[in-house]
């Protein structure tokens, strides 16, 4: 696809009405939170794979479920979801990964936090801003994928990041979703 995009943008030789127009800005945005979402994906899968139980004992059967199922369903859906521990132990991964990717930031504003979020692969429009707390940014992150619930709320410090792992249904916002303060 780099390499068409090349051979349109410089005409292959001759100038073209195609190689003198500029890109949209909605094109270029697209391409970007594609992309952007992509790398997202691939991170995510990383942490899951991480996360996942070990499913057989030494002699290599199947180790039953556990005795406590996981309803992670809440009665009102603005309550937030119990994550199941696998769900769980991929949001303590990316908690992990912020606080050690933020400590030491000072971070003054959202544009700031939106910035430093973004460069660490996630994307914009998985970055939901919500209330200041004590006058300090703060923003949500869906990282919800298919069926699972993960969320994070992420708020600036002085020089660092405190995070908050819940889940969320589907189907609600994550700025929605009700949390203990």
């Amino acid at each position: 696809m780099a390499v068409l995009g090349g051979a349109l943008l410089t005409g292959i030789g001759s100038p073209s009405a195609l190689a003198a127009a500029p890109a949209s800005a909605s094109a270029v945005t697209s391409v970007s939170d594609d992309a952007a979402e992509a790398r997202f994906f691939e991170l995510n899968d990383i942490l899951w794979q991480l996360c996942q139980p070990d499913v057989s004992d030494d002699d290599g059967a199947a180790t039953p479920p556990g005795d406590d199922p996981v309803d992670p369903v809440p009665v009102d859906p603005y309550d937030p979801v119990r994550l199941d521990p696998t769900e769980q132990c991929v949001a303590d991964r990316h908690a992990r990964r912020l606080s050690r990717a933020f400590t030491g930031t000072a971070v003054a504003d959202h544009a700031a936090l939106l910035t430093k979020l973004t460069s660490l692969n996630y994307p914009a429009a998985r970055i939901h801003r919500v209330p200041d707390h004590l006058g300090a940014p703060r923003v949500r992150l869906d990282l919800r994928v298919g069926g699972d619930h993960i969320a994070l709320q992420v708020t600036a410090t002085g020089l660092g990041v405190t995070t908050e792992t819940f889940g969320a249904s589907s189907g609600v916002s994550v700025t929605d979703v009700l949390l203990e303060p």
